[in-house]
């Protein structure tokens, strides 16, 4: 069971079948949308973790009768931290690459992913994935100078449902995006419901809310347009098989915490608005205010006295509770605390490495339908490609390699290399020991040019193949 709010979908995923003419019934759509209403009400809150508005403390209601008492809201974001710290260790830029035996395939390959920002992209699918427990990439085409050029792009989470199929395998047969066009002249914008298909899409707009599929109507005469793909033009990334978002297990210590902090400033305030209290004292109003002014209290009698009656503050148990609460959340998500003093200071690479252990199970993870999303990017690519007569090789040609950002320790790594140096090969050494060589045959390249430059042509692979 997924959550207690989708009881009726044991795996999360939302199935449908298709009719005779390869197309979803009115009944289908219908449930379909009430699915995405309540798909995006989850998303909405999961989003409000995450930008710092959480609900929870940000709508507690204080009672009546202490309505002149101190009232801090204070949201901690959190869940924007814990997502930091993930997309920084796997989807930083750059971390995921692409690599393949057929030259011609690959360079096509780079081609497309350079004209859309693939590294950005890939990153942002990452976020979206772990904020909202899936993440959405349409694929469509545009027009160039020499015909249609493929193209990808990360959709809103909340305005996207995959719908698959009753399959012992399930196979992904539609998908339903619902968003809104804002119009400067219409406050309430136009509603538009897009359903892709294995070959075409179909455009429908409204002007209510899209809560039934009898409140659509087409787009024009030409609502139904072919893609070009063969397939349905969508790559679904699952962040694991719950669908859940890194941080929807926590919320309640995320609230703790905020009800912490904002508890903590209250007894705060409460102490900058002590009262003052006066033993045997007598002032009227006009005395008060003198006394405030001149920040002087003259006391006449013998047993006189002037305090502050204030509250005993507890620090000691406020800054256990906020520590223990801090530690639970990052217990409970497996994500270490980065700023934490055991990350701090030069330790060896097997060491942070130990410390990351519990974060890297939770990467294995999630690198699974992550994997699976990037391998129907591949797909649907050369299914574009296919149909325009380019396929030039075969997605199991191509190797995706999802790195880690972890600290390197550059010093091991050279006093590694130094050790091996003559039992392992060169090429080896940069792949696996030296963290700062993304591709090792270059560098290797790179470095005969500069032995041939100053040596006159000492080659470094009979070097190598002399110590052996």
């Amino acid at each position: 069971m997924i959550r207690n709010t989708r009881a009726a979908i044991d795996d999360g995923q939302f199935r449908r079948d298709l009719d005779g003419d390869g197309r979803l019934t009115m009944q289908s759509i219908n449930d379909a949308l009430s699915e995405l209403n309540l798909r995006r009400s989850i998303s909405q809150k999961l989003g409000e973790y995450y930008t710092g508005e959480n609900p929870t403390i940000l709508s507690r209601k204080i009672p009546e009768k202490t309505r002149d008492a101190p009232d801090n809201r204070i949201a901690v974001s959190y869940a924007r931290k814990l997502i930091n710290t993930v997309v920084g260790y796997m989807f930083k830029p750059g971390l995921v690459q692409y690599g393949s035996g057929n030259d011609a395939y690959k360079t096509m390959l780079d081609d497309v992913f350079w004209d859309n920002g693939e590294h950005s992209k890939t990153a942002r699918i990452g976020k979206l994935m772990s904020i909202f427990g899936v993440a959405y990439e349409i694929h469509y085409t545009e027009q160039r100078d020499g015909g249609p050029a493929p193209r990808f792009a990360p959709i809103p989470t909340e305005d996207f449902i995959p719908v698959y199929s009753h399959d012992v395998e399930p196979k992904l047969v539609a998908g339903i995006h619902r968003y809104v066009e804002d119009r400067a002249s219409d406050r309430t914008g136009i509603e538009h419901v897009d359903i892709y298909y294995a070959d075409v899409i179909q455009e429908f707009l409204t002007t209510g809310t899209a809560s039934t599929a009898q409140s659509l109507t087409p787009n024009g005469d030409d609502y139904e347009t072919e893609h070009g793909y063969g397939m349905v033009p969508v790559a679904v990334y699952r962040n694991n098989d719950e669908i859940a978002g890194d941080y929807e297990h926590v919320m309640k210590l995320i609230d703790a915490y905020d009800i912490l902090m904002s508890d903590s400033m209250n007894e705060f305030d409460r102490f900058a608005w002590a009262y003052l209290l006066l033993r045997n004292i007598s002032m009227s109003k006009d005395d008060v205010e003198d006394a405030k002014r001149k920040r002087v209290i003259e006391i006449m009698g013998e047993n006189g006295g002037v305090e502050f009656l204030t509250k005993q503050v507890q620090t000691e148990f406020i800054e256990f509770m906020r520590k223990w609460i801090r530690e639970e959340i990052h217990k409970q998500t497996h994500i270490p605390d980065m700023a934490d003093e055991q990350f701090a200071g030069q330790q060896s690479g097997i060491a942070i490495r130990y410390k990351l252990n519990d974060l890297e199970n939770i990467a294995s993870v999630k690198e699974i339908g992550f994997r699976e999303g990037l391998r129907r990017r591949l797909d649907l690519l050369n299914a574009f490609w296919r149909t325009q007569g380019r396929a030039l090789g075969d997605t199991r040609d191509i190797d995706i390699m999802m790195q880690r950002n972890v600290p390197e320790n550059f010093i091991e790594q050279a006093q590694i290399v130094g050790q091996l140096r003559g039992h392992v090969s060169h090429k080896s050494l940069l792949d696996h020991v030296v963290g700062f060589v993304d591709d090792a045959q270059a560098e290797m390249d790179a470095l005969q040019e500069e032995q041939d430059v100053l040596f006159g042509g000492d080659d470094v692979q009979a070097e190598e193949e002399t110590e052996e």
